[in-house]
Protein backbone atom coordinates (compact mmCIF):
# COMPACT_ATOMS: atom_id res chain seq x y z
CA UNK A 1 0.00 0.00 0.00
CA UNK A 2 1.50 3.52 -0.98
CA UNK A 3 1.58 6.10 1.24
CA UNK A 4 1.02 9.49 0.90
CA UNK A 5 3.27 12.47 1.74
CA UNK A 6 1.62 15.18 3.42
CA UNK A 7 3.21 18.45 4.42
CA UNK A 8 3.30 21.72 3.17
CA UNK A 9 5.52 23.74 1.51
CA UNK A 10 8.00 26.38 2.33
CA UNK A 11 5.91 29.32 1.38
CA UNK A 12 3.64 28.00 2.99
CA UNK A 13 5.49 27.33 6.49
CA UNK A 14 6.45 31.39 5.98
CA UNK A 15 2.66 32.43 5.48
CA UNK A 16 1.53 30.96 8.59
CA UNK A 17 4.69 31.90 10.79
CA UNK A 18 3.67 35.25 8.85
CA UNK A 19 -0.20 35.06 10.05
CA UNK A 20 1.64 34.19 13.67
CA UNK A 21 3.41 37.75 13.96
CA UNK A 22 0.69 40.09 12.38
CA UNK A 23 -1.43 38.49 15.18
CA UNK A 24 0.87 38.49 17.90
CA UNK A 25 1.79 42.41 17.10
CA UNK A 26 -2.11 43.01 16.68
CA UNK A 27 -2.73 41.82 20.20
CA UNK A 28 0.20 43.43 21.97
CA UNK A 29 -0.04 47.03 20.35
CA UNK A 30 -4.18 46.98 21.04
CA UNK A 31 -2.92 45.87 24.89
CA UNK A 32 -0.65 48.77 24.74
CA UNK A 33 -3.16 51.35 23.35
CA UNK A 34 -5.37 49.84 26.26
CA UNK A 35 -2.59 50.50 29.08
CA UNK A 36 0.23 52.98 28.48
CA UNK A 37 -2.09 55.84 29.07
CA UNK A 38 -2.86 54.68 32.42
CA UNK A 39 1.10 53.72 32.79
CA UNK A 40 1.76 57.76 31.56
CA UNK A 41 -0.36 58.55 34.75
CA UNK A 42 1.98 56.46 36.99
CA UNK A 43 4.50 59.18 38.94
CA UNK A 44 1.37 59.88 40.55
CA UNK A 45 0.23 56.39 41.75
CA UNK A 46 0.43 55.74 45.32
CA UNK A 47 1.58 51.61 45.65
CA UNK A 48 -1.68 50.94 46.26
CA UNK A 49 -2.60 51.86 42.58
CA UNK A 50 0.11 49.91 41.09
CA UNK A 51 -1.25 46.92 43.14
CA UNK A 52 -5.01 47.96 41.64
CA UNK A 53 -3.59 47.69 37.91
CA UNK A 54 -1.52 44.77 38.70
CA UNK A 55 -4.31 43.06 39.49
CA UNK A 56 -6.71 44.19 36.86
CA UNK A 57 -3.77 43.09 34.36
CA UNK A 58 -3.31 39.77 35.92
CA UNK A 59 -7.22 38.93 34.88
CA UNK A 60 -6.88 40.49 31.29
CA UNK A 61 -4.10 38.25 30.94
CA UNK A 62 -6.10 35.22 32.82
CA UNK A 63 -9.24 36.81 30.03
CA UNK A 64 -7.33 36.78 26.91
CA UNK A 65 -5.99 33.51 27.72
CA UNK A 66 -9.32 32.22 27.68
CA UNK A 67 -9.73 33.78 24.42
CA UNK A 68 -6.74 32.54 22.71
CA UNK A 69 -4.93 36.03 22.42
CA UNK A 70 -1.74 34.19 24.22
CA UNK A 71 0.39 37.27 22.91
CA UNK A 72 -2.00 39.33 24.87
CA UNK A 73 -2.09 37.50 27.84
CA UNK A 74 1.62 37.23 27.86
CA UNK A 75 2.03 41.05 27.76
CA UNK A 76 -0.47 41.38 30.13
CA UNK A 77 0.98 38.95 32.63
CA UNK A 78 4.45 40.62 32.08
CA UNK A 79 2.69 44.57 32.51
CA UNK A 80 1.65 42.80 35.70
CA UNK A 81 4.59 41.76 37.07
CA UNK A 82 6.20 44.50 36.41
CA UNK A 83 3.98 47.20 38.38
CA UNK A 84 4.15 44.06 41.28
CA UNK A 85 8.14 44.63 40.71
CA UNK A 86 7.71 48.28 41.34
CA UNK A 87 5.33 48.01 44.47
CA UNK A 88 8.17 45.79 46.25
CA UNK A 89 10.90 47.95 45.65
Amino acid sequence: MAQSKQGITRAEAHELVDARIRTAVREVTWLDAVVVPELMKSPQWTPQDRQKLAAALQGVAESQMGDGRVCAATAAAALAEALQAQVKA
